[in-house]
Parts: C-alpha cells; sequence; structure tokens
C-alpha cells in the first residue's frame, strides 16, 4: 500500500493494480484505490485497451456488493482491495500490484561542470516509458533557472522607483544566497543592478552590491563595467586586512581576462545507482553556475 500526498492535507492510502486479458497490444487497464479523508473508499479506472470498460464494470458491481466489516481503515481499505482482486482473476483477468508511480525522474548536477544530467526509470513493467519526460523536464529546470535572475531584476527596478536603494541592495544580497544570480544570467539584471546608488549604502552593502554587478558584468562580456566595480572596491577600504585585498585582487585580474564563474551549483536531487545503470539519459542541458558563487560572504 502506498500514499498519495496532498499538499496541506495528510497523505492518502492508494492501491493500484493493472487489469487485463494478457493478449491486448495496449497495456492493462490501471485500478487504483484510494482511501479518503473521510474513510469512503473510491476507485478510478483507466486505460485504452478494449477490456478496460469491461474491468471498470466488473469493479463497480464488486464494489457495490461489498459490505466491509466494522473494521479500522487500514484494515477496511486491504479488505476491499483484496476482494477486488479476486473477483478480477475470477473474471479471468490478469492482476499486477503497481507502485504508485510509474516512473521515477532523477537529476543531478555535476559539481565539477554545471552540467546537468537526467534520467528516468520505470518502476514497472505494464507501462512504456513516456520520451517525452525528459524533455518536459529539462525544459522546467531552464525555466527555474531564467525565473529567479528575472524576478530580482523586477523587484530591484520596483525598488527603484520607490526611491529605496537601500531595500534593493538588501535583495540582492538575499538573492546572492537564493536563485537571482543562478543559471545563464539577464541583461535585464545587469542593468537593473546599475541602476542602485551604492554611494548611499552602508560600506558592507556596498562592497556586496558593487562585487555582484561585478560578477554580473563579467558573465555578459561587459569586462570595461566589471573593472569599474573592481577598482572601487579596491580603492575603497572593505576588506579587513591584506589577505583579502590580494585574494581579491587575484579575482580581479581574472575578471580583465575571461571571468573564472565556475563552482559548486545547486544539486536538484540525488540518482540512486540503480538508476544510473539502465535509465536512458535526459539531453542534457549546460546551465551556467552562480556568477555569485566563491564571492566573499
Amino acid at each position: 500500500m502506498s500514499t498519495i500526498p496532498v499538499p496541506g492535507e495528510p497523505a492518502l492510502p492508494t492501491i493500484r493494480f493493472a487489469v487485463g486479458t494478457g493478449g491486448e497490444s495496449l497495456p492493462p487497464a490501471q485500478v487504483t484505490l484510494i482511501e479518503q479523508s473521510d474513510g469512503s473508499i473510491k476507485f478510478k479506472v483507466t486505460g485504452d485497451a478494449a477490456s478496460t470498460p469491461d474491468i471498470a464494470k466488473v469493479a463497480a458491481d464488486a464494489c457495490e456488493e461489498m459490505t466491509p466489516p466494522d473494521l479500522d481503515l487500514e484494515g477496511r481499505f486491504l479488505l476491499v482491495a483484496n476482494a477486488l482482486r479476486a473477483r478480477f482473476e475470477a473474471q479471468g483477468y490478469l492482476v499486477q500490484e503497481l507502485p504508485s508511480a510509474d516512473v521515477m525522474v532523477t537529476a543531478v548536477f555535476d559539481l565539477r561542470t554545471g552540467r546537468m544530467v537526467g534520467r528516468q526509470q520505470a518502476l514497472h513493467d505494464v507501462a512504456p516509458l513516456d520520451t517525452k519526460i525528459a524533455e518536459r523536464v529539462n525544459l522546467a529546470i531552464l525555466e527555474v533557472f531564467q525565473k529567479g535572475p528575472l524576478d530580482l531584476a523586477v523587484e530591484i527596478d520596483r525598488l527603484i522607483d520607490l526611491g529605496d536603494h537601500a531595500a534593493a541592495a538588501a535583495a540582492v544580497i538575499d538573492g546572492r544566497s537564493g536563485m537571482g544570480f543562478f543559471g545563464e544570467l539577464p541583461l535585464v539584471l545587469f542593468e537593473a543592478l546599475q541602476r542602485i546608488n551604492v554611494l548611499v549604502l552602508s560600506a558592507e552593502s556596498e562592497k556586496k552590491v558593487r562585487m555582484s554587478r561585478m560578477a554580473v558584468a563579467a558573465s555578459l562580456n561587459k569586462f570595461d563595467d566589471a573593472e569599474t566595480d573592481a577598482q572601487a572596491i579596491l580603492d575603497g577600504s572593505f576588506f579587513e586586512g591584506p589577505a583579502e585585498s590580494i585574494k581579491y585582487t587575484r579575482r580581479r585580474q581574472k575578471l580583465s581576462a575571461t571571468p573564472d564563474l565556475s563552482g559548486t551549483v545547486l544539486p536538484l536531487c540525488l540518482i540512486p545507482n540503480s538508476a544510473l545503470k539502465s535509465a536512458p539519459p535526459f539531453k542534457s542541458v549546460m546551465p551556467k553556475a552562480s556568477a555569485c558563487v566563491g564571492l566573499p560572504a
């Protein structure tokens, strides 16, 4: 018995069967029993096989004839599931219990290269793999990468229009630890960052905003703009000691040539070893690592 998660509610127990004649070219019907939060039990039958309507009728007739004894919810649910399975088998159908899902989709980022690799693994042999799943997951992840920086740019512009440069700087600092600087950075984020008047900020906020602007400028090959903020940081009293200043100077030298924006990227989820062996790979995507990775906190 598995569970179906419902946002904001306890997970609902569910049992799934594949039911078919064994001689059809299409996958067998899937019968799902779900125990509702009020104690009732509902079922649904899905499938394209010719026998699906007959299977649905057998299930409906069986459920109408059942009068479950006075058991607790779990006991009553299992009793109904077992009785329904027995009815299918008595009618000559082949019955196979299924897990709560058909396919497991996983994705992982290579922390060294920033490359995303996703895989899909069938959890049973009844339904074929959907070859479009990988493409849809890739697109969904790319949209997440694009959304963070775009949302941050909109928020910065909104706060600047209100004249609140300190709040805009705070949004930038928050974005450094979230998705605001993740993936391929758009020009609108650079333009929004350039609107912040850093001269009215505290020294620490000015330093972090300038570092963020520098990194975004470098990622967009706007090295003159990156150099401007880099020089302002070196000219100011932003460092606690010579060691930090030297470390930053080396980073500035890299920015003046080819920017080093590599670093750890956000892992979505781990891929189990079992999935790596047999699952077909997704098309890979190459999101850029966060432009702010590796910047001083």
